[in-house]
């Protein structure tokens, strides 16, 4: 969107989607959900978290997936549960999980990472994630950053407390 010759970022957050009860097989990844990420408020001058907010992932069946059956990135206060996640097998890379929530940062090619606030897993079933170098049935990585303020200084990000609840997960045969 342009506003007198400058772009302006559309900052619409995916809130308050649900998926719930699909069968999934045969994709690089099952379900993501990747938001925005911070993002300067043209108004305040300040960070704010564009991360996806309030969804729900529940009673899906995922498997014959190559990297991860359920992926988060930059997503606050989302639930994943009751699902059920089988046979994530790397042929094309060397790691896999079943549900995976942010990822590092690389340097080659350069690739910022995600970190995620306030997620819930609750009593997801994962089995069979095979590869040959790094696997997990659940990977939580944080890649916290550093922003740049327009008003001086710097803010990290995520700027509240992950807030992370896994509850009764079943996580067999890696």
């Amino acid at each position: 969107i342009f506003l007198y010759q400058v772009a302006h970022v559309d900052t619409v957050k995916n809130s308050y989607n649900t998926f719930e009860n699909n069968e999934i097989s045969g994709f690089g990844y099952g379900i993501v959900s990747l938001g925005i990420g911070p993002l300067i408020n043209r108004a305040t001058l300040e960070y704010d978290r564009y991360y996806n907010v309030e969804n729900k992932i529940q009673g899906n069946l995922i498997y014959n997936v190559e990297r991860s059956g359920i992926f988060l990135g930059f997503e606050e206060n989302t639930i994943a549960k009751q699902n059920r996640i089988y046979n994530t097998k790397a042929t094309k890379t060397d790691k896999t999980f079943g549900i995976e929530m942010g990822i590092e940062t690389e340097t080659t090619p350069l690739r910022f990472g995600y970190n995620n606030v306030g997620i819930i897993l609750d009593g997801n079933e994962i089995s069979d994630v095979q590869a040959s170098k790094l696997v997990a049935g659940i990977s939580a990585f944080q890649d916290g950053q550093l922003y740049p303020s327009v008003q001086g200084g710097q803010e990290f990000f995520p700027n509240t407390n992950e807030n992370f609840k896994f509850y009764n997960n079943i996580i067999t045969r890696l």
